[in-house]
């Protein structure tokens, strides 16, 4: 059993955002999950049904109009001051005149809080990371979606958070960039060991990724099933041919149609 103290812990969570008319309308309803430290969790549901509300709540963006959660047992708001959660946004949100290593430490310049100034070794070695060594320098015009991508994700590991929240990172690059970041995630992943959730439309790339997927279900989204990937790691474009990820991509198809 998974401590509460060493895990995100959702209990009884629910939200409601209030439409025009001042009419509730309730979006996500008594989750109950328990994410394990280290795990690779994804999330899946209809379109619309508060996945992304789900991380923002996780990351204390939004307060939950019921229910609760802790990160590593402590409330969202505790562990963002702490620096222990990185986000990633799917529209990367670069400073068009700033270079790569430039938007990657903004946010040790913005705010003096998360600590000392990050170091050039530091620094360095999260290029190398995210394989943007040689690009340190480049403004953002010059780089690939792909490449913006992961100067965000590089930002977000900047200050070595516990837990990474990824909201649909890769959902507006073309299918082949998708591929290769999702190898690339997935190596980071293994080097660096956070706690990820990760929201997403696409099933191949959950079982790609996850060691669990979530599968909610229309809203007011409910944990409708939660399917582990038992599949062995490293996963790369060979993997998704062989019959246990066909398998495991179509279970989680039906999962998904009976959730919507």
């Amino acid at each position: 059993m998974v401590s509460v103290a060493d895990a995100i812990v959702l209990s009884r969570l629910g939200h409601q955002f209030r439409a025009p008319g001042g009419v509730l309308l309730p979006v996500l309803a008594g989750i109950d999950l328990t994410v394990a430290p280290g795990e690779f969790l994804a999330v899946v549901g209809p379109s619309g049904c508060g996945k992304s509300t789900l991380l923002r709540l996780i990351a204390g963006l939004l307060t939950p109009t019921s229910g609760s959660v802790q990160i590593a047992g402590r409330t969202p708001e505790a562990a963002r001051r702490a620096k222990a959660i990185g986000f990633v946004f799917q529209d990367p949100s670069l400073l068009p005149w700033r270079t790569v290593r430039a938007n990657i430490i903004l946010p040790h310049e913005v705010n003096r809080q998360i600590g000392p100034p990050l170091s050039e070794h530091a620094l360095t070695d999260l290029l190398e990371l995210v394989g943007l060594r040689q690009f340190a320098d480049y403004l953002p015009h010059q780089l690939s979606g792909g490449m913006q991508q992961r100067v965000a994700i590089a930002r977000a590991l900047s200050f070595q958070p516990t837990v990474l929240l990824m909201d649909e990172p890769f959902g507006a690059l073309d299918a082949i960039t998708r591929e290769s970041l999702r190898e690339e995630l997935q190596r980071i992943w293994l080097v660096r060991r956070p706690t990820v959730v990760f929201v997403t439309h696409s099933i191949p790339e959950a079982v790609a990724l996850a060691d669990r997927v979530v599968v909610l279900s229309g809203r007011p989204a409910r944990v409708q099933a939660i399917e582990p990937v038992l599949l062995p790691r490293p996963r790369d474009a060979m993997s998704e041919t062989t019959p246990e990820f066909v398998a495991a991509a179509a279970r989680l198809k039906t999962l998904l149609r009976l959730a919507a």
